[in-house]
């Protein structure tokens, strides 16, 4: 993109301190006519070059869909969140996440938290356990308990939740 020209300077008047920014979006400081100007030009892409452009493999945006543990990559800038989530399921042995519907709870457990955890406790000591709750949260969740885990290891799991 090309400086904005003297003439375009000479024409907004007074005393123009500087150009600042760089690449496609440029600004001009200073003081107008008895005013103060912050104006930023910003270079227009045509529509057609736009669309000419080819995505990068591998985009992180997945629409509306939830992130799921395979996406960990993808799955990104919420490292406090996912630390936080941690500490405190290390502290209290159980983690109660509330949110709004569609506010990301799903895609921050699953891309998030599992995998730091799987990665922090190892896979041995994690069992993960994703359901869709519906008129019955309980019974959803016992038809979606692994079947390989035994009974002594999921009285000893209950025990130290409670």
């Amino acid at each position: 993109m090309s400086e904005p020209s003297s003439a375009y300077i000479n024409d907004i008047g007074g005393d123009v301190k500087g150009i600042i920014g760089d690449g496609d979006v440029k600004g001009i400081i200073g003081d107008i006519k008895g005013g103060v100007v912050n104006q930023y030009i910003i270079a227009q892409h045509s529509e057609a070059e736009i669309h000419s452009r080819n995505l990068k493999p591998g985009s992180p945006y997945l629409s509306l869909n939830k992130f799921e543990p395979g996406d960990k990559d993808k799955f990104f800038g919420r490292e406090k969140w996912i630390i936080k989530l941690s500490n405190d399921l290390k502290n209290n042995n159980l983690l109660l996440l509330l949110g709004a519907s569609g506010s990301g709870k799903s895609s921050l457990v699953q891309a998030g938290l599992i995998p730091y955890l799987s990665d922090q406790w190892g896979t041995s000591q994690l069992v993960t356990i994703i359901f869709v709750p519906d008129n019955n949260p309980f019974t959803s969740f016992s038809e979606n308990f692994p079947k390989n885990i035994r009974i002594k290891r999921l009285i000893f799991l209950i025990r130290q939740i409670i």
